[in-house]
């Protein structure tokens, strides 16, 4: 199996079908969410997740219980004016946190992250499932499991150094566990070697 991935693959991407004979057989293009959800079929780690919408909606519960039970929080003003904005805005830091590997043991850093750390607990007290892409990919990096067959292969079709971190970390996991990864990003210079254009277009 080829894994084809891109960020910009969840979306709409163009596939050269002529150029292929107008097959397709055993390759798969795909982005982050594309990823995510082929490793975890190939090993068997199911998830049950929510969208994103029942994910906010969950979220803004755990955060409205806490503020209840912990009037002198920080955020208390914000979420007056505009809770659902607000609880959204805590989520996205909350998965952006996760993702850097942040867990809510990690305390007196600021009284936003503590705030966040009293969602957490109540969270995971309360058995709530708010589990996203980060907490997935998470549990793929930290899985024993072999995610994919040696004879695959994944071609990353973007630079390595803009792939985010925790992507980074996933495709690294792989590649140490004998998966063959393999960068392909054509060269977009419009400008030929020797040129000042092309001088220009490097030092961006």
């Amino acid at each position: 199996m080829k894994i084809h991935y891109s960020p910009y693959f969840d979306g709409e991407h163009y596939i050269d079908f002529q150029g292929r004979g107008n097959l397709l057989i055993d390759e798969l293009a795909v982005g982050d969410s594309g990823l995510l959800s082929e490793l975890e079929l190939r090993s068997g780690m199911a998830c049950a997740c929510l969208s994103e919408s029942e994910r906010q909606a969950s979220y803004y519960n755990a955060v409205k219980a806490v503020i209840e039970s912990r009037p002198d929080n920080p955020i208390t003003d914000s979420f007056k004016v505009d809770e659902y904005g607000v609880a959204s805005e805590l989520l996205r830091w909350r998965d952006e946190l996760i993702a850097a590997g942040w867990n809510p043991d990690i305390r007196n850093v600021s009284a936003k992250l503590d705030f966040l750390s009293d969602i957490e607990r109540h969270i995971t007290g309360s058995g709530i499932n708010i589990r996203g892409n980060s907490d997935r990919l998470i549990a793929l990096i930290n899985s024993k499991s072999r995610l994919l067959q040696k004879d695959d292969e994944i071609i990353v079709h973007f630079p390595a150094e803009h792939i985010s971190p925790i992507i980074a970390k996933l495709l690294k996991k792989l590649s140490d566990e004998g998966m063959k990864i393999t960068y392909l990003v054509p060269d977009k210079s419009i400008a030929a070697d020797g040129t000042n254009l092309k001088k220009v277009q490097e030092a961006f």
